[in-house]
């Protein structure tokens, strides 16, 4: 009996038994740039020789960015005040504030064979190059907050200022984590201008 007019109830059932089966069917013969999805069907490991990893400093989330406004005065934005929960201000503060982009940007594109990525960039660009942070942070800033550029209350400027530090590898997998380094790292946020 027609569901709709033309399509049939076993036209309906044929179509999902074959969409079930190709997606499936990606998902058990582990195909993660299967190009209906574009997206990492499972976690990553990436062998690194370094890694970079910020130090906790709960004090310096607490007090959040330096920010500049329009008129000069200088003030700190933290997560209570854009109320939004710790762990995205921590996001917020140690990574895009130093250009670092969500774990899913590193991820959409890495390790796609070479037809996957020429269609992958023609429907859009790769956000790990083209996206300000600078910008969207300062913007969602200035959005929560309701201040709207022309008010003296905009703000202009944004500092973040953080301690990072290198594990190496070997001395990583021995245990041993005597020879840290400490770094710290600043970054001020303006809008860049066309």
């Amino acid at each position: 009996m027609p569901i709709g007019g033309i399509v049939t109830k076993t036209a309906v059932t044929r179509l999902l038994i074959a969409f079930h089966i190709v997606t499936i069917g990606a998902v058990f013969l582990r195909i993660d740039t299967f190009p209906l999805t574009w997206v990492p069907m499972y976690s990553q490991y990436l062998n690194k020789e370094v890694l970079n990893v910020p130090v906790g400093d709960k004090a310096k989330l607490r007090k959040g960015f330096e920010v500049t406004t329009a008129a000069g005065e200088t003030e700190y934005i933290n997560a209570k005040t854009l109320n939004i929960p710790n762990a995205a201000m921590r996001r917020i503060y140690t990574e895009r504030a130093f250009g670092k982009g969500p774990a899913k940007h590193n991820r959409e594109r890495d390790g796609l064979n070479p037809v996957s990525t020429a269609i992958f960039n023609l429907i859009r660009e790769d956000p790990l190059t083209t996206v300000d942070w600078d910008a969207r942070i300062l913007d969602m800033m200035n959005e929560t907050l309701g201040r709207r550029q022309g008010d003296p209350s905009y703000i202009v400027k944004a500092v973040a200022s953080y301690e990072f530090t290198n594990l190496v590898q070997e001395p990583r997998r021995k245990g041993d984590l005597s020879n840290l380094y400490i770094e710290r790292r600043t970054v001020v946020m303006t809008k860049k201008t066309p």
